[in-house]
């Protein structure tokens, strides 16, 4: 039997509360999961730092009444620091008459 490789985190809510974190390869797994569990719906988390206990309304994450912000990803957090290493440079150059 070959184990899958995970790579998606999902959040299982119930009325609107975080019950649980799962790591899955798919959102189908995650819906098979979230039924088990006597949950409403499993959300995608990849991109926030969510916990057991927090909230979900209308596509937002609260922590103890403080929106949850989306992090990065990977991609994003490379194109962030390429654009500030050529800003870097360029001040470089321009300190050094270049």
């Amino acid at each position: 039997m070959e184990l899958s490789f995970y790579t998606f985190k999902y959040a299982l809510i119930k009325d609107g509360v975080v019950q649980t974190v799962i790591m899955v390869d798919s959102y189908p797994t995650a819906g098979q999961i979230c039924m088990a569990q006597g949950c409403d719906e499993a959300v995608c988390v990849d991109q926030y730092l969510v916990s057991a206990g927090d909230t979900y309304a209308n596509g937002v994450f609260m922590h103890e009444g403080n929106e949850i912000q989306r992090q990065q990803t990977l991609e994003e957090k490379c194109n962030s620091l390429q654009t500030a290493l050529l800003a870097s440079q360029d001040a470089i150059n321009s300190l050094l008459g270049v």
